[in-house]
């Protein structure tokens, strides 16, 4: 029986992250322009750490649509990339999260890592 092939699509439909193609570069321009989430709670911190990130997304005080935001930005750095809690968080991820149809349109599951063969 030949192996099994977990490919890009596969990935997607398992994750429900998007695969398509990249936005628009004026698109991306607009929405990395814009620091809300990084301003508001996180403005004294140089690098974010997964574990700042879950910290602010707990605390009762975050407003809830920003909790939702934050929480997105745990999934998919927190759960898809970092190997422990101490990984950065970069700015892009916290911009594109405050978009959110921007965050449900991105293609994740392209540039979350490489896939490999199973």
């Amino acid at each position: 029986m030949p192996p099994a092939r977990f490919g890009i699509q596969e990935y997607a439909l398992v994750t429900g992250l998007g695969c398509g193609l990249l936005p628009d570069d004026n698109v991306m321009d607009r929405v990395l322009d814009k620091r809300r989430l990084k301003d508001i709670h996180f403005k004294h911190v140089d690098k974010i750490s997964c574990a700042q990130l879950e910290q602010t997304f707990l605390r009762s005080s975050t407003p809830r649509a920003d909790r939702y935001k934050l929480g997105l930005a745990l999934i998919i750095k927190g759960v898809f990339n970092a190997p422990d809690n101490n990984v950065g968080i970069d700015m892009e991820t916290l911009s594109i999260v405050d978009d959110l149809d921007l965050f449900f349109s991105y293609p994740w599951v392209r540039v979350v890592g490489k896939l490999g063969d199973t």
